[in-house]
């Protein structure tokens, strides 16, 4: 009986009352009911049959007039029918749904896809791509073939004579700065006094080479002058504020931010070079063409001269460096090799040579470490000590006049560089001070010792002497032990005899050491003004030989700034502005205010979803809690 009601308790358990089907199955027949329901509904009002959907009626008159031996089924089918019709009614309700929910968010997601293309991204991204396409590729190759059809203008040997001098003078200039810097210790003079002489020469020739008159070149120099003068004492200001106030007191953050020494240097860094490069093109047109009396009305109308020419004057220089480096190589090759030459043949034969006939000099005359053999009377006589000390200024003479060798050497081997632009001293005045203090503590340390060489010879002798001193109070009171007691006297007047004259021999070996090391520092101390004339030798030579290159450059960038001038002004930024205003006056500026507001969204995003995560967090703690609290 067991076994027989088994099946009935398995139906019961997957069907019975509360059984896992019989719940689902509830729940899906309901749903499924009510979506009939309401398609239903919906066809009656949208006067529309779903398709599909199967006549009862007909289906019935066709079942009365072919009546067989299935007729019978004929019921089930109907019941069939009804239960097909419901599903395709609740199917017709979800696919009317679908795509009425469908058609309205294609419809609003297409209108703001259109309206943020038409209202936002055209006006701006757009905008800015037909700007850039122009600005980035077809304006830069425009002054390309400008500046490449200028070079066969720039090929002939009066033009570059012309060039070359005052390129010559600025270069000298540069050179004579980066040394007044160098002696003063101010570092932006090193750093931008070549910059501002080679500007100001730049100024020289391409007024020169527009106008062809030095008149016009000089008018351009003293403009550039004055705007130079202007920046230093605007800069000088913010400067000198920042030296006397310690603290940004300045009444907000906006001035202290503004008095911060980093924005000022940054500041100062931007504008100078900005300045420095429109003087020499913008500047000098202006200057010549645009200038009136007033000074005021000449600042403004030149920033505004500059800011319409702007860009054009950046790629200028660029390509202009860029074409020039196909002219320049065969000079720089030769001028290169030059160095190269001069390196080998000066400084590794030279200056080696010396270095080596001094080594060859050195083992020859070396006394310092044989100090103890050359004291003893008993192993050097009174002719080879004198001897001794005569090598032994030669040796100190020989040592400072080696490491003097290998200062030029090495310093030598680093300068002939051709093109370099970091040309350093041979010693800084800081190194050069601290070496002369070294070398007077060292003569010091070896006036002391000389000291306490003294004082502890003087002691051995007075031990000696105390001993001399007792024996003989030893032998007058016991004559008897004077046989025992006298050669041990005459051994101690011996070595006492012998201590003297290694005290007087060490004493004047000192003494010359002493002398020997002071006469090479004297000769150290004196070889500052041979440093510094060496090392501004290096800089005119080097800026000089550079010159000779850069003409080149400064001849075919003179020869592009007209042209470049009148080509271009800057004005398609402005036109691309104004075709966008005059079909909405709202724009571009509200599609740029819309896109910075987008992208502020989208990067403040995930901190914003993290904060709106952690809040609801935060809710639901608190839910839980109360209703806790709430159920206790």
């Amino acid at each position: 009986m067991e076994l027989l009601n088994l099946p009935l308790k398995m139906l019961n358990e997957l069907f019975g009352n509360g059984a896992f089907f019989s719940n689902w199955v509830s729940f899906f027949i309901a749903n499924w009911m009510a979506l009939a329901l309401g398609g239903y509904i919906l066809s009656k009002w949208m006067s529309k049959s779903p398709q599909g959907l199967i006549d009862r009626d007909a289906l019935a008159q066709r079942i009365a007039q072919e009546s067989s031996w299935y007729a019978p089924l004929s019921i089930i089918a109907i019941a069939l029918s009804v239960v097909y019709n419901v599903g395709v009614y609740a199917l017709f309700l979800l696919l009317e749904a679908t795509t009425f929910v469908t058609n309205f968010v294609y419809k609003w997601v297409s209108t703001i896809v259109l309206w943020l293309w038409n209202e936002v991204f055209k006006p701006s991204v757009w905008l800015l791509a037909k700007l850039a396409f122009h600005y980035l590729i077809k304006w830069p190759f425009q002054l390309l073939l400008a500046v490449i059809h200028a070079v066969p203008g720039t090929l002939n040997r009066q033009g570059y004579v012309n060039v070359f001098w005052p390129t010559l003078y600025g270069a000298i200039a540069s050179g004579l700065l980066v040394f007044i810097g160098f002696l003063t210790d101010q570092q932006l003079l090193v750093e931008y006094g070549p910059l501002f002489a080679l500007s100001l020469a730049l100024v020289w020739v391409v007024a020169s080479t527009i106008y062809q008159s030095k008149d016009a070149a000089m008018k351009s120099l003293r403009f550039s002058l004055t705007i130079m003068a202007i920046l230093v004492a605007i800069f000088g200001v913010f400067y000198f504020l920042n030296i006397f106030d310690g603290n940004t007191k300045w009444g907000g953050i906006l001035s202290g931010i503004l008095h911060a020494p980093n924005v000022v240097a940054a500041t100062i860094i931007v504008l100078t070079l900005l300045a420095l490069l429109y003087l020499t093109n913008v500047g000098v047109i202006f200057s010549n063409e645009h200038a009136s009396d007033k000074w005021s009305e000449n600042i403004y109308e030149y920033i505004k001269t500059s800011f319409n020419h702007s860009l054009a004057f950046v790629y200028q220089p660029i390509l202009v460096v860029a074409v020039s480096v196909v002219v320049i190589i065969l000079p720089w090759a030769v001028l290169e090799q030059g160095a190269n030459f001069a390196t080998a043949n000066w400084v590794e034969n030279r200056l080696s040579a010396k270095t080596k006939a001094i080594n060859d000099q050195l083992d020859q005359n070396q006394v310092l470490n044989k100090v103890a053999l050359l004291i003893n009377p008993d192993s050097t006589k009174n002719a080879d000590f004198d001897t001794a000390l005569e090598t032994l200024q030669n040796e100190v003479t020989l040592r400072y006049e080696l490491a003097e060798n290998k200062r030029y050497t090495d310093y030598l081997s680093s300068a002939l560089i051709f093109g370099t632009n970091d040309l350093k001293p041979i010693i800084t005045a800081a190194d050069f001070d601290s070496n002369t203090k070294a070398n007077t503590e060292e003569l010091e340390v070896l006036r002391g010792y000389k000291k306490s060489v003294n004082a502890n010879y003087n002691d051995q002798l007075k031990s000696l002497d105390d001993q001399i001193v007792d024996i003989n109070a030893t032998i007058n009171s016991n004559p008897d032990l004077a046989e025992f007691y006298m050669p041990m006297r005459n051994n101690l007047k011996s070595l006492s005899k012998t201590l003297s004259i290694s005290k007087e021999r060490h004493n004047r070996f000192l003494e010359m050491q002493i002398a020997a090391t002071q006469k090479v520092n004297e000769r150290f101390a004196a070889n500052w003004m041979s440093y510094c004339l060496t090392y501004l030798l290096l800089l005119i030579a080097n800026y000089a030989l550079l010159a000779i290159v850069i003409a080149f450059v400064f001849n075919l960038y003179a020869h592009t700034v007209k042209p470049i001038y009148d080509a271009h002004n800057g004005s398609r930024i402005v036109a691309a502005i104004d075709e966008e205003q005059s079909k909405n006056n709202q724009q571009p500026w509200l599609a740029w205010l819309v896109l910075a507001a987008l992208l502020v969204v989208y990067f403040q995003w995930n901190s914003l979803s993290d904060t709106t995560s952690n809040q609801v967090d935060s809710i639901m703690k608190m839910l839980e809690e109360l209703s806790g609290t709430i159920v206790q």
